[in-house]
């Protein structure tokens, strides 16, 4: 059970951890991941979900799963590169150290999911209950 949480452990340990870790062009490394992000989301995923359509079907736990790490890691990622609270938050962060950095990992990973998972949604449609809607799919997961 507890290894369903195992990637939100991480995201708010290593959020707070690997913060600044290698900020060198903390605004370069934002706005390069921030359009690499968009690029992902409209694009990228998109096709692929395309391309597994017409192969089997997946296994919808092992899709979220992988989907959740990655997402944990892409995060991560724009934590330790972009430090983005210190670059928009500096003297609250002094406050709130550990608060903030884990407020915008959340808010991230929760901005980010529902788009993802929509796309994944089209793969399992055919094996749903027809009066299934989508909000309720990922209500119940």
């Amino acid at each position: 059970m507890i290894s369903t949480f195992l990637h939100l452990l991480l995201l708010g340990y290593g959020t707070v951890h690997f913060r600044g870790l290698i900020a060198e062009m903390p605004v370069v490394s934002g706005t390069l991941w921030l359009m690499a992000t968009i690029v992902l989301i409209f694009r990228t995923v998109p096709d692929l979900v395309d391309r597994l359509e017409h192969s089997s079907l997946p296994s919808f736990l092992k899709v979220q799963e992988i989907w959740q790490w990655s997402l944990v890691a892409w995060i991560l990622l724009l934590h330790a590169t972009a430090d983005p609270v210190a670059m928009m938050l500096p003297n609250l962060l002094e406050k709130a150290p550990q608060f903030l950095p884990m407020l915008i990992s959340t808010l991230l990973y929760l901005l980010l999911a529902r788009p993802v998972m929509s796309h994944v949604y089209r793969l399992f449609r055919p094996i749903l209950d027809d009066e299934q809607t989508e909000a309720e799919f990922f209500r119940a997961r």
